[in-house]
């Protein structure tokens, strides 16, 4: 596979709304960049999946461009969707707290306990185990990750990684992120705001991190709307007053009638 068959197959389950907008962002960055990345073997989330996330949502339907740092460092779980964990089906256990592969799963755990305390279910610094069992109630929230992320597509949230893949540690057989990562696909994300913007869209750009942070400044010179806050992975994220705002306001992961 070279780089041009590469993007061919990552561009299939993209919705047509994207393909311009995309395709702009993927010829922002050098042709033996994606040559480069074909030859690589084992990067998750591999041609398939690494525009996931702009197959769920047209384009004219974005509201909010979730953007988070690069994928899940399990193949299981790295589905091209950002903060979609695809290696967990249900949110809770059978007392109401949740399941064992969420808890393992900081930034995914934090941001459904973001959830809670947003709807007021959880307190400032009441976060553990025994204040979420609590604050669960099986007639109002979802139960299942596809439930979770279905709320979100239908507000038009587009999950996506400022650094859509993840390449294996050169000594050992983990996945991890790379720093040098981030200033190759910076010409991608920032070409890709661009794009939207000249076909007329302006959804809010929410940022969580530092990584995702690093599009803020040409987000705001775009005339979008930017919203900010720490990554996920911190504790403070629950309680960040972006973070309440905003997803105080979406309510994902309420069922929805």
């Amino acid at each position: 596979m070279n780089g041009r068959q590469l993007i061919a197959k990552a561009m299939t389950p993209v919705r047509d709304s994207w393909r311009m907008v995309l395709s702009a962002a993927i010829n922002a960055m050098p042709a033996s960049y994606w040559d480069e990345l074909a030859a690589t073997h084992g990067w998750l989330p591999g041609p398939s999946l690494l525009f996931h996330s702009f197959a769920r949502v047209d384009l004219d339907e974005a509201k909010h461009l979730l953007i988070g740092e690069s994928p899940f460092p399990r193949a299981a779980s790295a589905n091209g969707v950002a903060f979609w964990d695809g290696g967990v089906t249900n949110l809770w256990d059978g007392s109401g707290g949740f399941v064992k592969d969420i808890n393992k799963a900081t930034s995914l755990r934090n941001l459904l306990k973001a959830c809670l305390f947003a709807d007021g279910r959880l307190k400032q610094d009441e976060y553990g185990a025994d204040f979420v069992r609590k604050s669960y109630s099986a007639s109002d929230h979802v139960t299942t990750m596809a439930e979770l992320f279905g709320n979100m597509f239908l507000e038009g949230v587009v999950p996506f990684n400022f650094v859509p893949v993840l390449m294996r540690h050169k000594y050992a057989a983990k996945w991890r992120h790379r720093r040098s990562l981030e200033r190759k696909w910076e010409p991608f994300n920032h070409c890709l705001l661009s794009a939207i913007r000249k076909q007329g869209h302006r959804p809010a750009v929410v940022t969580f991190g530092r990584v995702a942070g690093m599009i803020n400044e040409t987000a705001n010179a775009m005339g979008f709307n930017v919203i900010t806050a720490v990554h996920p992975y911190n504790e403070s994220f629950i309680s960040d007053e972006a973070v309440v705002g905003w997803i105080g306001r979406l309510k994902i992961l309420n069922r929805r009638t």
